[in-house]
């Protein structure tokens, strides 16, 4: 955790408060980023640590979004506009697991059925 708050800002205030109620010795008095990516990464062009500036956020909900992501500069050779799908609503990890509980669950069921010869 040291080393994420000597590289990524902590921009928001709740952030801050939050981190100096639970580890205040990790935490710099001014705030500063000590080691920005751009010193530590001195080799690497701007465009690239712009993005990953955008990406590694302290908290999520200042983060680029996948698509604000894909239209970023730096992935301009990767991105593909007419080749990327937007979903209709926003992904719900509980969706998934109750998915994955369903199949697991009919693949229990389906293996109890084997016991028996047909």
């Amino acid at each position: 955790m040291q080393l994420i708050l000597e590289t990524v800002p902590v921009i928001r205030e709740e952030d801050k408060d939050e981190l100096l109620k639970v580890m205040p010795s990790f935490v710099s008095s001014t705030w500063e980023v000590k080691r920005p990516l751009r010193k530590l990464l001195p080799e690497v062009n701007s465009e690239a640590i712009d993005f990953l500036e955008k990406i590694l956020t302290f908290n999520p909900m200042d983060r680029l979004t996948a698509e604000m992501g894909l239209q970023h500069p730096y992935m301009s050779p990767y991105s593909c506009p007419e080749d990327e799908p937007t979903s209709q609503h926003p992904f719900r990890i509980e969706d998934e697991i109750d998915d994955i509980l369903l199949m697991a669950a009919s693949q229990s069921q389906l293996s109890n059925w084997d016991r028996y010869s047909l």
